[in-house]
C-alpha cells in the first residue's frame, strides 16, 4: 500500500501499520499559523513522519458512517456502525474511550484512515483540504504518555 504522504522506507508507520496515540496539537483555530499555539492533547495516528489529528478528521465528517464488514464462506456483508461517535471519542485527551469500543470499531477506523491516505484515494478536493489540515509534521508535536 502506497500513501500519497511521503513515508520514508525505514518508517515504522506506513499504511500497513496505523498506530493510535495521543499528541499535543496546536489548537485547531491556529493550525495555519506559523507559530505553535498552546498545545491540546488529542487522539492521533501516524503515517511516515507525520501525525494525523483524528479529532480534526472527525470534525470534518471523514470518520462518519464507518462500515463493519463480516465475511462467511458464502458472502460478505457490510453495515454502518451506529453506536460510534467519532467527534466525541476523538476530542478526548486520552485513548480510553476509543479503546473501550469493540474491536470492529478499531478495524473500521483503521480501514477508513487507510482509504483516506491511499495513493489511489478518490477523495474529493474538499476532503483533501480537510485531510491536509489534520496533518502535522512530527517536529511540531509533543508526544504524550
Amino acid at each position: 500500500m502506497k500513501s500519497w504522504i511521503e513515508v520514508p522506507t525505514d518508517s515504522d508507520f506506513s499504511l500497513a501499520n496505523v498506530p493510535f496515540g495521543v499528541c499535543s496539537f496546536p489548537s485547531s483555530s491556529t493550525l495555519s499559523s506559523t507559530t505553535l499555539a498552546p498545545c491540546t492533547p488529542r487522539c492521533c495516528t501516524a503515517i511516515g513522519n507525520h501525525a494525523i489529528d483524528l479529532h480534526l478528521l472527525a470534525e470534518a465528517g471523514l470518520l462518519d458512517n464507518l462500515l463493519m464488514t463480516t465475511e462467511s464462506d458464502e458472502s460478505r456483508c457490510s453495515e454502518i456502525i451506529t453506536n460510534f461517535h467519532p467527534r466525541i471519542v476523538f476530542s478526548q485527551p486520552t485513548l480510553n474511550e476509543f479503546m473501550s469500543c469493540e474491536k470492529h470499531v478499531w478495524v473500521a477506523v483503521r480501514n477508513r484512515i487507510i482509504s483516506l491516505f491511499l495513493d489511489s484515494s478518490s477523495s474529493s478536493s474538499s476532503n483533501n483540504n480537510d485531510i491536509q489540515i489534520a496533518i502535522q509534521a512530527d517536529n511540531r508535536l509533543q508526544q504524550n504518555s
